[in-house]
């Protein structure tokens, strides 16, 4: 039988510090991973004149690939290989990733994945209740918001209990804060717009008699080209109106009225000062005050904003379009130009 060869990179001092997934360096056998290691740590040793830090690095990155392949898992740059409970393999490329509360979001061309933390079941069994169960006046008004809302693909256990949940999406939908994070700034037009389907979608959830005690930069997705907004992520947190809060984020939680903060209960008024601050975020000013030291704002989004809320999201609504109107007339659609490499810019 003839020797295995054993693949190791030619990689400068520079290159070999620079690299921080375990499957940028290893592969995923344990053999082939333990003999490249012997072949990294010859090659790269003080001894033959590499810095120490080399050799230490090389060692934790070894560590970090053991350890994934005996959970499971397996990383490299945008790429990512989980194995399920029941023994199937997840694998996808990804294009943009962030830590929550809960857990880890990869966001990929057309599916979005949440890794949720072994202990946070209750959370991903919410979700899952909570979008599944919404519903529609008639087929209009489903052919327009089902759009907004989660699909599910699938939903899980890994192999290291962790829980999973896979979305849908097209590849023109783009997480908002990508969006924010690529322009610096949205201009006070398409500001406008995405205001009011975060409004419409507020509206649909009074509807459905849910508060969703999760809307913010991180679980709204955009799609520039159609103008519309999907709120895909925060339904771990949703609960029916007046009812018990499982829980939420420290940075909504702030923006509570006081009666839900006392009762902890679910209050429509949370969804609605989301929107004000994404709506403030979107300008990049985090108070009201620094907003009306604005002068390319129209006056009329500033005042919506800064003001409180209505009790609910219908009459939020009627006052936002009266704003609007006053603010920019007629409505005419303004196209965004932003293409997706500039809105991943940092993916190579």
């Amino acid at each position: 039988m003839g020797t295995t060869t054993i693949r190791i990179r030619e990689l400068s001092e520079a290159e070999l510090l620079k690299i921080t997934y375990a499957g940028d360096l290893f592969d995923d056998d344990i053999d082939i991973c333990k003999k490249q290691y012997k072949a990294y740590s010859k090659k790269y040793h003080p001894d033959a004149g590499y810095d120490k830090n080399c050799f230490i690095h090389i060692s934790e990155l070894y560590s970090q690939a053991i350890k994934q392949i005996e959970e499971g898992t397996w990383e490299k740059k945008n790429y990512i290989k989980k194995t399920c409970i029941n023994g199937k393999q997840i694998m996808f490329k990804y294009l943009y990733a962030f830590t929550f509360e809960l857990g880890i979001c990869y966001v990929c061309s057309k599916k979005i994945i949440y890794f949720l933390d072994a202990d946070k079941k209750k959370y991903l069994d919410n979700a899952i209740k909570r979008i599944n169960g919404l519903h529609y006046g008639n087929d209009e008004m489903k052919e327009v918001l089902s759009r907004c809302v989660p699909v599910i693909h699938s939903h899980g256990v890994l192999k290291d209990h962790r829980h999973y949940l896979i979305l849908e999406k097209t590849e023109d939908v783009y997480p908002l804060k990508k969006l924010l994070d690529a322009m610096g700034e949205i201009p006070p037009e398409h500001v406008a717009w995405i205001i009011s389907r975060l409004s419409s979608l507020c509206c649909f959830l009074e509807y459905n008699g849910l508060v969703h005690n999760g809307i913010d930069m991180n679980s709204c997705f955009i799609s520039p080209e159609y103008h519309s907004v999907l709120l895909l992520g925060g339904w771990w947190y949703t609960v029916e109106d007046k009812k018990e809060l499982i829980g939420t984020t420290k940075e909504i939680y702030d923006l509570m009225p006081v009666i839900a903060k006392t009762n902890k209960t679910a209050n429509v008024t949370t969804d609605l000062e989301c929107v004000k601050k994404i709506g403030r975020s979107l300008f990049n000013e985090k108070t009201c005050r620094s907003l009306f030291t604005r002068t390319d704002i129209p006056t009329d989004i500033i005042m919506f904003l800064a003001k409180g809320p209505e009790s609910d999201a219908i009459k939020e609504m009627k006052i936002w379009d009266t704003y609007l109107e006053n603010a920019y007339g007629v409505r005419k659609f303004i196209k965004l130009n932003i293409t997706k490499n500039e809105i991943y810019k940092t993916i190579t």
